[in-house]
Order: structure tokens, then C-alpha cells, then sequence
């Protein structure tokens, strides 16, 4: 449990700085993904001022290539998390190892998204600082058969 918010339901990932859990939020009963500040992690200088930092600039990017974080707290432990949409779908690192090479039609939809995405960031003063297909998120949405979105800001 995260709080009196959310469930953990399984684990997704482990990042450097923490990890991903697809959970449920107990007031909308939707899916989300919490991202969780691992203990040993929030022990280094600095840490907790990058995740916290990371935390205030993906919740003010709204563009819809960017993947979005709706809330940023403390768990009854006092690790810092952040709760964002879980994303349906797979990596484009995943797509890469499946299909090292992409046709360049399909490439040229993602990369215009990405930069869709950073066009709105880099308006902001925000730059992306790790950037790599494990971070861009694939997914089929109504009307939308492969829609990118930036995560890990």
C-alpha cells in the first residue's frame, strides 16, 4: 500500500533511481504506475532533490506524447513515489530487439512524436537527460495504431 491511495499490485521495473509498480487507486479504481525512490537510493546526495525534481517537471508537461504524472508523495515508510498513467503497450527497446530495423515510414512516426513531446519540453527550459528507446513507450490507441510516449523525465 501506498498510503490510503493506491494498491501495489506487481512490480513493472527497476530504474535507477526507483521502482515501477502498476497499481490500483483505491478512489477512482483505475491502473496507474507509482514509481517508488528505493530506500538505498534516497541515501545519496541529491537523490531525493533529482526524483523530486523529476516529479514536478513531468506533472507540468501536458503535452499528450508525454506520459503524465498526476501525483507526487511520501509512503508510510517515507520513500517518495510518484503516480503516473500506466501505459498499455511495450518499449521501443522491446520493439528494437524483436526487429533491429525499423521500416522508415515507422521510424519517422515515432521520431515526429518524440519530438513533439520535447518540443514542448524544451519550451519549458526541460530537457530530457536519458533519452533512449527503453524510454519511449509504444501503444495502440483508438484512431491510433502506434502512439509514442515519453516517459522518465
Amino acid at each position: 500500500m501506498v498510503g490510503d491511495r493506491y494498491r501495489l499490485d506487481a512490480l513493472q521495473g527497476r530504474g535507477g533511481f526507483g521502482d515501477v509498480y502498476q497499481a490500483f487507486h483505491l478512489g477512482t479504481h483505475e491502473t496507474v504506475a507509482v514509481k517508488i525512490l528505493r530506500g538505498d537510493v534516497s541515501a545519496e546526495p541529491g537523490a531525493v532533490e533529482r526524483f523530486t525534481a523529476e516529479a514536478r517537471l513531468s506533472a507540468s508537461l501536458r503535452h499528450p506524447n508525454t506520459v503524465r504524472v498526476f501525483d507526487f508523495g511520501k509512503t508510510d515508510e517515507g520513500l517518495l513515489y510518484l503516480a503516473m498513467e500506466y501505459l498499455r503497450g511495450t518499449s521501443l527497446e522491446a520493439v528494437l530487439q524483436l526487429d533491429s530495423r525499423l521500416p522508415p515510414e515507422r521510424a519517422a512516426r515515432i521520431v515526429a512524436q518524440v519530438c513533439k513531446c520535447l518540443t514542448e519540453a524544451h519550451g519549458r527550459q526541460i530537457v530530457h537527460r536519458d533519452l533512449k528507446p527503453e524510454n519511449i513507450h509504444l501503444e495502440a490507441l483508438p484512431g491510433e495504431p502506434e502512439f509514442a510516449r515519453v516517459i522518465d523525465f
